[in-house]
């Protein structure tokens, strides 16, 4: 059946779907596409509630019950956000794209807080629908973006319910039914991620005439995931428009938000999906250029495969509140193991930096969005791609993505992440290797069949159309992202200098003529700064047990330690005498040009200095490391090779008095062993023999020794074998065995 297609008000729009038309609304911002089909659209009208809210005292009750419930919001709901309420209250759908941080998560809170409000006072509130226990369905797809829901409608007053395998396992430990409970509308929101959805226990829920009556809408966040993760990561999300079609009443919205997705095809993919083919929807598609956010492409100097990362200290020393996105957990860890090691000890940088990915116990993650949004001390979360979806964290400043994203809609995603009040100035930096920049300029030198036949095999964990251009093109990445999405403001397509942009992309910077202002994160008045990430916090912890193997761990001799103790003290007064001709310190003693402690603690820690930075770990308060380090340095390292000779000396003297009293024993050993055999050499007068055993000496070889020129052992003479029957005999009682039969017979003669 055809839709007809209509133009009300507005210009057509090349980027809407095929065959529908424009609606438009008096809001430059707002660009709204309808599909209507009209025998579709009586039969849906005849299911739907109406359209009440959206004539002039639908929408002035929702603002006037905003205002009330929350205060802070004076002017209630944006012109575009009261539209779209008012298309959910009447049981319409939509699919609205518009920007990170722009007011998305307000289309499923404030819809049930109205209802909430006509249910809890309908005669206040006459001519409008009133369920008694309105809930809504919101469809997240990461458990954590669940709980974030959970606690944002928590402080708007509304009692949300997050369906994960915790919270179901929680409550069957307490004698808990939560489908039950949800089945009797006693949680107005239920966030659950599409996997839950699929269990058989939905299936009872959704049968429940009860919960089917009260059912105000379902909303899909974070839609473009049907389409990047529903083909082979998470199957089940290609399975949400046919649960939503099949198993819930029509009267219901079905809305779906997103901040990323094209127009075109992947809208058409998105809109079959949910089930918005037939009957009449809204598209709305708002710009998601962010205009606070300075999109960066940085070159890696360093490889992702090893355990030093110094690209990111230039911006993590800045010390604003950052996510620091990687691809693996992985590469998280040995992130977060490097992050440490250049903080200085305590329990202080466990707070300062956290780990946030799908391995962490839930409840760690959840301290860790706690600590980043409340705490000042808190600063960097090392995470994955589970904290890039939908967080609303207004704190955070800085977006650091270690490696390129799979795909343009997940770097935007991640960008999004920061500077929600849209007041701040924030940065979003890709930290591109160069096997990515080689990689895209691959596929796009490939035929364009073959990129199709690579797009088709969903291979865009190696590279896709919008990921090679976005690392190869020269001119402005703003202008490309916003060409990319449709985004139709005057200045879209410009590049950062003619669009007079306040934060300019990486490729227009170098033209760019104006100051940067990043400032840090606020911390609470008289709170001392903290402190920056540096390879000499990893060095000041080297201790005598952390030398390499050319510097053995050992103390110096009390002989040794007063030679190295009088030339320390000479280069003091090399110093002194060198700070006194370059500047006058009047009558500023020697001993402060090098102070007895800072001697005494070289001495203490003489072999752990390996490089110079070691010295500045070591003694971190000398005030003239940057002129007379490297002096220090080369003089430790003269001694440390004088000292290390006697110690080879000492060590090869020993080796030789060892080796020689070894010697002296030996020959002992051989005149015992030259006695032995000129005894058995003797005839043999007794039947038992008795042999001799060798003398077994009690002394060991030392450890060290050296035996490389050892002189060889002088061979034992053999000592004849002896015959059997004297072994045997000498095994034998040591007595000899009485002649009973002879003695017998001597008797018998006598007598």
């Amino acid at each position: 059946m055809a839709a007809a297609c209509r133009c009300v008000g507005g210009r057509k729009d090349s980027d809407n779907l095929a065959g529908a038309g424009t609606r438009s609304i008096k809001d430059t911002c707002i660009r709204v596409l309808v599909v209507d089909a009209p025998s579709l659209w009586h039969s849906r009208m005849s299911l739907s509630r109406g359209r009440r809210w959206q004539t002039s005292y639908g929408q002035s009750t929702i603002q006037r019950i905003v205002q009330k419930k929350i205060p802070e919001w004076k002017n209630g709901l944006f012109p575009w956000q009261l539209t779209v309420v008012a298309w959910i209250l009447d049981g319409e759908d939509v699919l609205c794209i518009t920007a990170t941080g722009d007011g998305k998560s307000t289309l499923f809170t404030v819809p049930i807080i109205v209802l909430l409000e006509v249910a809890a006072n309908p005669s206040a509130y006459p001519g409008l629908v009133n369920q008694k226990a309105p809930v809504g369905i919101v469809i997240s797809p990461t458990k954590g973006l669940s709980a974030n829901m959970v606690t944002e409608l928590s402080l708007r007053g509304v009692n949300a319910l997050a369906c994960t395998s915790e919270s179901l396992t929680d409550a069957r430990k307490t004698g808990r039914n939560l489908g039950e409970e949800i089945a009797g509308c006693k949680w107005p929101i239920v966030c659950i991620d599409p996997e839950h959805l699929m269990d058989k226990q939905w299936e009872r829920i959704t049968d429940s005439q009860l919960f089917r009556e009260n059912l105000s809408f379902v909303c899909t966040d974070e839609a473009h995931l049907i389409d990047e993760w529903g083909e082979e990561f998470r199957p089940a999300y290609r399975h949400i428009g046919a649960f939503i079609r099949g198993r819930l009443p029509q009267h219901i919205s079905v809305f779906a938000l997103t901040a990323t997705l094209e127009p075109g095809a992947p809208t058409r993919s998105i809109c079959r999906s949910l089930g918005f083919s037939g009957s009449m929807f809204h598209v709305l598609r708002r710009s998601n250029e962010r205009l606070n956010i300075q999109f960066l492409l940085s070159p890696l100097t360093h490889g992702l495969g090893g355990d030093t990362f110094p690209d990111l200290l230039r911006f993590l020393n800045d010390n604003r509140k950052a996510v620091l996105y990687c691809a693996t957990i992985e590469l998280c860890w040995r992130v977060y193991v490097y992050l440490l090691r250049l903080l200085p000890p305590g329990h202080e940088r466990l707070k300062r930096v956290r780990l946030y990915h799908a391995m962490c116990w839930p409840d760690e993650n959840e301290e860790t969005v706690r600590l980043i949004r409340d705490d000042p001390a808190c600063q960097i979360v090392v995470a994955t791609i589970a904290f890039g979806q939908g967080f609303n964290i207004p704190v955070l400043l800085d977006s650091l993505m270690l490696g390129v994203p799979q795909t343009l809609a997940q770097t935007l995603q991640q960008a999004g992440r920061v500077v929600r009040d849209q007041i701040s100035n924030g940065r979003a930096v890709v930290f591109a290797q160069n096997s990515a920049y080689k990689s895209a300029e691959k596929y796009l030198a490939q035929d364009p069949a073959r990129r199709a036949q690579t797009h088709s095999a969903k291979n865009l964990a190696t590279m896709n159309s919008n990921k090679a251009l976005m690392l190869t093109i020269k001119t402005c990445l703003i202008a490309f992202i916003n060409k990319t999405y449709g985004n139709t403001s005057e200045t879209a397509l410009l590049d950062c200098i003619a669009a007079q942009r306040q934060l300019p992309c990486s490729n227009c910077l170098p033209r760019f003529i104006g100051p940067l202002f990043f400032p840090p994160s606020p911390l609470p008045i008289g709170t001392t700064p903290l402190p920056p990430f540096s390879p000499t916090n990893q060095a000041r912890r080297l201790t005598a047990s952390t030398v390499t193997n050319q510097t053995p761990s050992r103390k110096l001799p009390k002989a040794m330690r007063a030679r190295a103790d009088a030339d320390l003290r000479r280069f003091r007064d090399k110093v002194h005498k060198a700070e006194r001709e370059r500047v006058s310190h009047g009558y500023t003693p020697a001993s402060s040009y090098f102070p007895n402690p800072a001697i005494s603690t070289i001495l203490d820690q003489f072999f752990a200095v390996s490089a110079v930075e070691t010295i500045k770990a070591i003694i971190p308060t000398w005030k003239h490391y940057e002129r007379h380090g490297l002096s220090l340095y080369l003089l430790i390292k003269d001694l440390q090779g004088v000292f290390l000779a006697e110690f080879d000396a000492v060590r090869l003297e020993k080796n030789a008095k060892a080796r020689a009293k070894r010697r002296e024993e030996r020959l002992e050993d051989e005149d015992m062993d030259g006695e032995v055999e000129e005894l058995s050499s003797e005839p043999e007068e007794q039947t038992q023999v008795v042999p001799v055993r060798p003398v077994m000496t009690t002394r060991k070889r030392a450890a060290l020794d050296d035996t490389t020129n050892e002189q060889p052992k002088a061979k034992r003479s053999r000592v004849p074998l002896e015959k059997a029957a004297v072994v045997s005999a000498s095994f034998r009682p040591q007595y000899v065995p009485r002649k009973r039969g002879v003695r017998a017979n001597q008797e018998n003669l006598l007598s």
